[in-house]
This record gives C-alpha cells, structure tokens and sequence, in this order.
C-alpha cells in the first residue's frame, strides 16, 4: 500500500469479510444485535489490552497480553458450549484490533489505534446496514390477494 490513507483503511476489508462470516442475517435480529456486542466486547478488550501495552510498551508486554487473552477467550471459544461463539467472534475482533493498533503503520501508535476503532464500527454498520438490505430472504412472503 502506498498511501498512509490507503493502510489505515485497511482495516475496513478485514473487519467486513470477518463480520460476514459470523452474520446469519435469516436467525434474527436479535441475533444481529447480539454480533455487535460480540464485536464490542472484543474491541473494549482490544482497548484496554492497548491501554495495558502502552504502560510498558515491549515484545515480551505484547507476547503476555496476547497469550492470556488468548487462553482466556480461546479456551472458552474452543469449548463445546452455547457461548463458543460469542468468544470466537470476540477473540476474532480482538486479534484484528490489537494487531493493527501494534502493527508499524505510518503515524503514531495511539492516533492510528483510534482510528482504527473508528474504522471498525463504520465497518460494522455498513456490513450490518447492507446485510440486512441485499442478504436473500430465505422465508415464504405471504401475498394478499383481493
């Protein structure tokens, strides 16, 4: 990628491709709703593991954060339960986030990560928004005849 504009978008592919792989758009709203918490839950823990880099920003900060979140959330996503899902998705959102907001892109750290956020919930609504407007019904629509 050659523009900084262009890299730090590159966020929004990511997070709509991942998101439509989670969406059944036919299950309910609710179930919609609930994709949004999933995806808030990773980006607040996304945040606050930023937040815990930042006060002692090194490889082996980052190798601890990642590996308890990852044991944590990924034990739990890998268990045969009813919540599996949520914690994959939200294990999903936090690898996206927190991997982005360390990666060495252009500008500093804490303005990009920002960004990003923002980026991920316009991906979000517009993945939600068009989902729901072009994904195919799949139920009878009942006709009123006259």
């Amino acid at each position: 990628l050659t523009s900084d504009n262009l890299t730090a978008a590159a966020v929004i592919p990511i997070t709509v491709a991942s998101l439509l792989g989670q969406l059944d758009v036919a299950a309910s709203a609710r179930a919609a709703i609930g994709l949004v918490l999933v995806n808030l839950f990773g980006g607040v823990l996304a945040s606050v593991a930023y937040a815990a880099l930042s006060l002692r920003p090194n490889l082996f900060s980052i190798f601890l954060i990642v590996l308890i979140v990852v044991l944590l959330i990924g034990g739990r996503a890998a268990a045969r339960s009813k919540d599996a899902p949520i914690f994959a998705g939200a294990l999903t959102t936090f690898l996206i986030l927190f991997g982005l907001g360390v990666s060495p892109l252009p500008g500093s750290a804490a303005e990009s990560f920002a960004t990003r956020i923002v980026y991920v919930a316009a991906a979000l609504i517009y993945a939600l928004l068009f989902a729901v407007i072009l994904w195919p019904r799949t139920g009878e629509t009942k006709r009123i005849s006259a």
